[in-house]
């Protein structure tokens, strides 16, 4: 976890306009920004700042309605969201709740992508992984709601969210229709995140990959994401309820890692890489859950049963960094809709059942005395990770000259006995 300056809330001070004006405008400082006065944005103690329902009392609308006045109201509600950020909290109900950790989000945002951002080495998974992955647990909520959850039970969390390439946060700030990515950056400080992201992107000279089309004009899209990698914005505060309830302000928020692949293309390779660089981030945020939507099965109305091996990273346990999977204590597929408890059954079908015999050779697998330690599955001979081969060489050297026959090891996560008696 990032470590955060807490930042510390003066008392309110009001300043009284001239009187032609008759506004009174209440301003706080933080100690920690060197007396910047920021505006203290009033959220409304009835309604707690929510969203004008539907005549039937519901929020459909925010998902559905497309109307100039439609799209002037969701602006409307991005900006309080935007308000509350810059000003760093709110005062709910005569109590100010801060927002503390919008510049270390910021501090902290970056590409995490193998040729334009950070990206992990090929063993440095190897002293936590577990031996097998864990198969998904499906909770029919929003991934924010999933993530409030998960939080509370004492999780370290990262929320995954598929993001528009090519359009930082969506319909956020035009006043768009609210899919996934629309609905996280109202509820939570995300959107300055994803703002940095296009700066950084930029830095990095992303580029559209070849499958995109080109704009109608011929020229090519500028992404903010890259084709194989995310935008990890760690530390991020959700302090709005959901879309379902109309986004109204809670009274104490919560923290999250968010990551940020972009919407996948229909290339498989390209839909490997984007889960995969997913799955790095997450463990880069120190994350120990990962929250993950049913992508591409919600508006998009993919068939979440289609081609399982294309399902979130359990089909990728031959690519060392892919390996990640195996280090989270839980991993969660979260939808409101019945087509997310398709995909994570889908999901789980695709989960291998024997991943060790798939792991990928460690580099220089030998022992001190050069011999190189295998074992055996049924898919053939595999050796074991290079901090097991110095182990096993000495406990067969102490075989050799009178010691146990039997023998444990451990080997990515799983012990393992060993008989030298039985050497082949």
């Amino acid at each position: 976890m990032l470590a955060i300056e807490p930042l510390h809330l003066r008392g309110l001070r009001t300043f009284e306009c001239a009187e032609e004006l008759g506004v009174q405008l209440s301003y706080y400082r933080y100690r920690s920004l060197g007396g910047v006065l920021r505006r203290a944005v009033q959220i409304d103690t009835a309604t707690h700042g929510r969203a004008n329902p539907d005549s039937d009392g519901s929020f459909g609308w925010i998902r559905k309605a497309n109307m100039e006045t439609d799209r002037s109201a969701r602006r409307r509600i991005a900006g309080k969201t935007q308000e509350s950020i810059d000003a760093r909290g709110y005062i709910l109900e005569n109590k100010s709740v801060l927002l503390r950790h919008v510049s270390s989000s910021l501090a902290g945002t970056r590409l995490v992508s193998p040729t334009c951002g950070s990206w992990p080495t090929a063993d440095s998974w190897l002293a936590e992984m577990r031996g097998e992955p864990k198969a998904p647990v499906f909770e029919q909520k929003t991934v924010f709601e999933a993530a409030e959850e998960y939080c509370k039970r004492g999780f370290r969390v990262a929320a995954v969210n598929a993001a528009s390439a090519y359009h930082a946060g969506g319909g956020f700030a035009t006043g768009g229709r609210h899919a996934l990515e629309e609905s996280m950056c109202i509820q939570s400080t995300l959107f300055p995140s994803l703002q940095l992201g296009e700066a950084l992107a930029k830095k990095a000279g992303v580029a559209s990959p070849s499958f995109v089309p080109c704009r109608r004009d011929g020229s090519p899209w500028t992404p903010h994401l890259p084709a194989d990698g995310v935008l990890l914005s760690p530390s991020v505060e959700v302090f709005r309820s959901g879309t379902n309830e109309g986004y109204p302000f809670l009274a104490t928020p919560f923290q999250l890692q968010v990551t940020m692949p972009g919407q996948p293309a229909h290339i498989c390779n390209a839909l490997k890489s984007r889960w995969r660089a997913t799955l790095v981030a997450a463990i880069e945020a120190n994350a120990n859950c990962v929250v993950l939507p049913d992508a591409g099965c919600g508006v998009f109305k993919n068939d979440p049963k289609a081609k399982p091996q294309r399902k979130p990273g359990w089909k990728l346990l031959h690519d060392p960094p892919s390996r990640v999977a195996l280090l989270s204590d839980e991993i969660v597929i979260a939808s409101p809709a019945p087509a997310g408890r398709v995909f994570a059954e889908a999901a789980a079908q695709a989960l291998d059942p024997n991943p060790l015999a798939q792991l990928p050779e460690p580099t220089s697998p030998s022992s001190p005395s050069g011999a190189s330690w295998l074992f055996e599955t049924n898919h053939g001979f595999h050796p074991f990770f290079q901090d097991c081969q110095v182990v096993l060489e000495q406990k067969y050297q102490q075989f050799r000259n009178g010691g146990p026959a039997q023998v444990w090891v451990t080997s990515a996560g799983k012990n393992i006995k060993v008989d030298f008696q039985f050497l082949g």
